[in-house]
């Protein structure tokens, strides 16, 4: 089961449900999607219904005909560390509620994808359908700048008129499930919001300022289209830990795996009240939780003590898979294993249940520079283990992915040819290699040679 959270935002009531409900009724985890969602698995056939029963009283699921259409991305920090140039969450929960009310779009396909910004440019970057960024109202359609304008009290219905306008040309129809699908399909819907007053094209590019002007890089392996406005580049995640000394307390903290264990949960919703706050799913598979300014010290050891992470040297960042052999028939491998043990020495990884992995990653604890035998990769480039070539859950941005192949995996690195290689742990040391380089803990290390299956 899987349950849209519109900008990651999630009550600590609603995540009391979740969990108990995993605990129950599913296998004991909640999994954190790459567009800030959260799954359940493992739920019995006589359980499905109760469970959607429970999460609809909780306010999970406002609109049983729009559910699959709910997919809207949100600045995670927005409205908390002040360096956005507005506080988008508002914004984000009435987007949903606009959504919801108009029958025609539940038609929209379940991967259609918006994002509000707050201006720092973090979700616009993703692989979005339609975006809009605070402060310069940058209208985006298929991830791409429109050079187009739209003022804040009108981009909800924007936002909803691009997605109009994208089903009326044709969208949702024959393979057509993005925007990029339909040919000339922004040009045409710019049009169409210019015509009806809804945007204005730009008199001229702001000017960059704290917040940084809207980013126009294009994405590495990503060639460019002439005559096409440039992509935008993915900007990092949200860092792990503390914010700044002085504001008010909150973390962010690493999801091992992008997999909450029911306890850990729990002791998030526990802490989220204990705060008068709430709970935020990041599309990194990480989360932002409010703390009790009485006590936040005590709260975040608390919460490291459960296995959630907060040092961002930690070999748990930036590291994700799929569901692997242990939830999905099509993949190929126990990938959630084989990738924890890149984080944590192989005889620590007992088993992907819950309390194992995560026991295996101490909070705090960072591996020395020179990566000695039998110590955890450092955080550094996000490495990603898909179960088969359909990579589900891969992060966006530069990422090096392990395939599996049924007789080892073939290395995906962001730049370079891939390399087959014959063993997980063949698979982990190319992994760990690329990781220390791009963490600079280490000099520069020849690529492995290929395994007989590649030759």
């Amino acid at each position: 089961m899987r349950l849209r959270l519109p900008g990651g935002q999630i009550d600590p009531g609603a995540l009391r449900v979740l969990a108990t409900a995993a605990h129950r009724s599913g296998d004991g985890w909640l999994e954190l999607t790459s567009r800030g969602n959260v799954q359940l698995r493992g739920l019995t056939a006589g359980a499905v219904q109760s469970v959607a029963d429970q999460c609809a009283g909780a306010g999970l699921l406002p609109s049983a005909t729009h559910e699959r259409v709910r997919n809207i991305l949100g600045s995670p920090l927005s409205g908390r560390d002040g360096l956005g140039a507005a506080d988008i969450r508002p914004l984000v929960r009435q987007l949903d509620a606009a959504l919801c009310a108009d029958p025609a779009l539940a038609a929209l396909p379940g991967r259609f994808l918006f994002a509000v910004d707050d201006g720092r440019a973090d979700v616009t970057g993703f692989d979005t359908d339609v975006a809009w960024q605070a402060g310069t109202g940058t209208l985006l359609l298929a991830g791409r700048g429109t050079g187009l304008r739209v003022a804040g009290d009108r981009a909800v219905a924007a936002m909803l008129a691009a997605a109009r306008e994208f089903l009326a040309q044709g969208g949702g129809r024959e393979g057509s499930w993005r925007m990029s699908d339909l040919d000339g399909g922004t040009e045409r819907v710019g049009a169409a919001l210019t015509a009806r007053g809804l945007a204005s094209p730009a008199v001229a590019s702001p000017a960059p300022d704290a917040l940084g002007a809207p980013r126009t890089l294009g994405l590495p392996g990503s060639p460019a289209v002439p005559g096409s406005p440039a992509r935008e580049r993915p900007a990092p995640a949200p860092p792990v830990g503390l914010p700044p000394a002085g504001a008010s307390p909150w973390a962010v903290l690493a999801v091992p795996l992008g997999r909450l264990s029911a306890g850990q949960a729990t002791l998030l919703a526990a802490t989220a009240d204990a705060a008068g706050g709430a709970v935020v799913v990041t599309p990194w598979r990480s989360v932002v939780v409010d703390l009790d300014p009485a006590d936040p010290a005590g709260q975040l050891l608390r919460l490291t003590g459960a296995g959630l992470v907060d040092d961002p040297g930690s070999p748990w960042v930036g590291l994700s898979a799929c569901a692997g052999t242990t939830g999905c028939a099509s993949a190929l491998a126990d990938v959630r294993t084989d990738a924890a043990a890149l984080a944590a020495p192989p005889a620590t990884v007992v088993a992907t249940r819950p309390a194992t992995v995560l026991a295996a990653a101490p909070a705090g604890r960072r591996p020395p520079p020179g990566g000695a035998p039998g110590e955890p990769a450092p955080a550094g480039g996000v490495v990603h283990w898909a179960g088969c070539e359909r990579r589900c859950g891969q992060p966006v941005g530069p990422v090096l992915v392990a395939v599996a192949t049924g007789t080892g995996y073939r290395l995906h690195p962001p730049a370079g040819a891939p390399v087959t290689v014959g063993s997980a742990a063949a698979a982990r040391a190319f992994a760990a290699r690329w990781r220390r380089r791009s963490a600079g803990t280490a000099p520069r290390t020849p690529r492995p040679a290929p395994s007989r299956e590649a030759a």
